[in-house]
């Protein structure tokens, strides 16, 4: 007998074959063993020979030796060893079949069992990455909808005051925003080009070339909304109050 093909990943199983193997080997000798020894034909032959004789009277007529007289008398004994060995080793290849079904019935649910519990984790996996994507993404939009809106509201308060519509930054301003409210390709462009800090340089309303850039006008909302926090936290007497101001490039 060999290990089966089943057993060849699981050590334990490749031992127990391996204990198999050793009892089916021992049977099979001792099973060989017993049937040399009960087939004595040449004495079987002298017996029937000579009917009616005791077994003493041919071993003194010389006709059978002492040990084969010896080999005649254990003969019932060795049958009926012989016997239960067969029982024995069909009882055995009874187990083997029933352990080798055994085996593949419970590498079959292991595997079943591996390859469910390895989906989930991997549903789960995607379920927490695409979970995760969404919130950032999420997260990032809003962001975006902030600096536009605080962009919206730096323009309208430049608008307010007359004394810094003629810096280039209160230009790039009206320019910018009026590219955003154009409603077209140019719009989703600009709003774009704001949200990500384009170096590109902003044009007037009138369409002077000017030296601000994107990323220069993207820095003005967080320089407000720096500044906003830090009135409020002035006013409410809150201290050490946050001083931060994003320097232009």
């Amino acid at each position: 007998m060999v290990a089966t093909n089943e057993c060849k990943e699981y050590p334990e199983c490749q031992q127990e074959d391996r204990e198999f193997n050793v009892v089916g080997f021992d049977l099979d000798s001792q099973i060989l063993t017993a049937l040399q020894q009960t087939n004595a034909s040449k004495v079987d032959n002298i017996l029937a020979e000579n009917p009616g004789k005791t077994l003493d009277e041919l071993v003194a007529a010389r006709k059978i030796n002492a040990d084969q007289k010896a080999q005649i008398l254990k003969k019932p004994q060795l049958q009926a060893s012989l016997t239960q060995l067969e029982e024995q080793i069909a009882q055995y290849k009874k187990f083997d079949q029933e352990y080798k079904a055994r085996s593949q019935s419970e590498k079959a649910e292991f595997e079943k069992t591996f390859t469910d519990k390895a989906s989930k984790e991997l549903e789960e996996a995607v379920a927490a990455t695409k979970a995760e994507a969404d919130a950032t993404a999420l997260k990032e939009q809003k962001t975006n909808l902030l600096l536009l809106s605080q962009f919206l509201k730096l323009a309208a308060i430049r608008r307010g005051e007359d004394e810094a519509a003629e810096l280039e930054e209160s230009k790039a301003l009206e320019g910018l925003l009026a590219q955003v409210y154009a409603g077209d390709a140019t719009a989703v462009a600009s709003m774009l080009n704001l949200i990500q800090g384009s170096s590109d340089t902003v044009t007037s309303v009138m369409g002077e070339a000017l030296s601000v850039t994107c990323m220069i006008l993207t820095l003005l909302p967080l320089n407000l909304m720096a500044a906003n926090v830090l009135s409020r936290c002035r006013h409410q007497g809150s201290f050490p109050c946050p001083n931060r101001r994003y320097s232009y490039p």
